[in-house]
């Protein structure tokens, strides 16, 4: 009797052990299918835009500059979540969504004495300047952003790299 008990007690515990085991693989084997799906639509965007700068014919320097910025960019969306992509953003309310919107731009807005002063003095009006008037683009290494003589309707705020200056 006690060997027929402990045959079945290594019997399920051998079955529960294979039950866990064979669900740890198929995370692992889902997991790997999406990072193949996503590899490839990846790899297919670059491809496209290979063969389209080529059918163009873009210098190769130019097509370079493009490729690697483009796929920085794509890298970064990669790791980031897009505020385009959280769907409940578009629910709240429009003083809700200023607020959110100051919030999210101060920490680039405050490097800006004007802007720290401008909050203290109203912070509504700073909400809405933040909401409304605030826009952000990305440059690639090489990109002019303004040149001498052009008329000047916008205040950049440069993050990140550093910049070069030079008159022609």
């Amino acid at each position: 009797y006690t060997t027929l008990f402990r045959s079945a007690y290594t019997v399920i515990v051998l079955m529960f052990a294979m039950m866990v085991f064979s669900s740890f693989v198929s995370s692992i084997t889902g997991a790997m299918t999406q990072l193949r799906v996503m590899t490839g639509a990846y790899d297919r965007m670059i491809s496209f835009l290979r063969r389209y700068l080529q059918a163009h014919d873009i210098s190769r320097d130019l097509s370079v500059r493009i490729i690697r910025y483009a796929e920085h960019q794509a890298l970064k969306d990669l790791d980031t979540i897009q505020e385009k992509d959280v769907q409940l953003l578009s629910v709240l309310s429009k003083p809700l969504l200023k607020e959110f919107t100051l919030e999210k731009n101060w920490p680039n807005l405050k490097v800006v004495p004007f802007f720290r002063l401008y909050r203290e003095a109203d912070v509504e009006a700073m909400k809405k300047v933040s909401s409304t008037a605030l826009n952000t683009f990305p440059l690639s290494e090489g990109d002019i952003l303004f040149s001498e003589g052009m008329a000047c309707d916008k205040m950049y705020i440069i993050l990140g790299k550093t910049i070069s200056t030079s008159v022609v």
